[in-house]
C-alpha cells in the first residue's frame, strides 16, 4: 500500500490505532486496484506471454525453450516490484488447465465440458425463472456457438413481461439446436 494511503485505511480496535501495510481485499474496490497494479507492472508482458485477471496469472509459450526466459522475465519483473508468489499455488510445464471457466490447451480456448454436459441435460424449461437459468448458461457458453444470440430469441422473447409463458415449437427447436452445438463445442484458437 502506498504510505501516503496507508492512514486513509486505518482501523481502530480497543489496544490501539493501526494501518494496514499491504491491500486487504476487503476493502471496497481493492480487487480493481490489484487488477490496475498487474496490469501496470505486466504492461509490457500482458496478452504477449502473460495472460493475468486477479491473482490468476498463466505464462505461456509457443516453444518450450523460452518457456524458461519467459518466465525468468515475468519473476524479475515481480520481484523489482517487492511481489511475492505463493509456491502452493504455482503449477510449472502446464500443456492444459483451467482458467477463468475455461479450459486453455495447446489447440486453443475449449468450453468446459462440465459446464455443456449441465447444459444439454437441462430439462424443457417450464416457467420463465427455469427460462433466465437457461439464458445464464447460455451466455456463459455463448462464444462457443454460432449466432448464440439469434437461437436463444425465443426464449429471450418469453422474458416480456406482457407475455404468457408458453413453450412453442419454436423455443424446442431453438433449445435442441443449441444442445446440439453444445454437445461437441468448437475449438477458439
Amino acid at each position: 500500500m502506498a504510505k501516503a494511503d496507508k492512514e486513509k485505511a486505518a482501523f481502530m480496535t480497543e489496544s490501539g490505532n493501526y494501518y494496514y501495510n499491504v491491500m486487504p481485499f476487503s476493502l471496497k474496490n481493492a480487487g480493481a486496484m490489484y487488477q490496475r497494479m498487474m496490469n501496470k507492472v505486466f504492461r509490457g508482458e500482458i496478452g504477449d506471454m502473460l495472460e493475468v485477471y486477479m491473482d490468476d496469472m498463466i505464462v505461456k509459450s509457443h516453444e518450450k525453450t523460452n518457456h524458461a526466459t519467459h518466465l525468468r522475465k515475468v519473476f524479475e519483473q515481480a520481484r523489482q516490484c517487492k511481489m511475492r508468489f505463493n509456491p502452493e499455488k504455482c503449477t510449472f510445464e502446464v500443456r492444459a488447465g483451467k482458467f477463468l471457466g475455461f479450459y486453455l490447451t495447446g489447440r486453443g480456448i475449449e468450453a468446459n465440458p462440465n459446464k455443456c454436459k449441465a447444459f444439454t441435460e437441462l430439462p424443457t424449461p417450464d416457467s420463465k425463472k427455469s427460462i433466465q437459468t437457461l439464458n445464464g448458461m447460455l451466455t456463459s457458453l455463448s462464444r462457443f456457438v454460432a449466432k448464440s444470440a439469434q437461437h436463444a430469441l425465443p426464449f429471450s422473447k418469453l422474458l416480456r413481461k406482457e407475455v404468457a409463458f408458453e413453450w412453442t415449437e419454436e423455443c424446442e427447436q431453438a433449445l435442441q439446436h443449441l444442445k446440439k452445438g453444445l454437445s461437441e463445442p468448437p475449438i477458439l484458437s
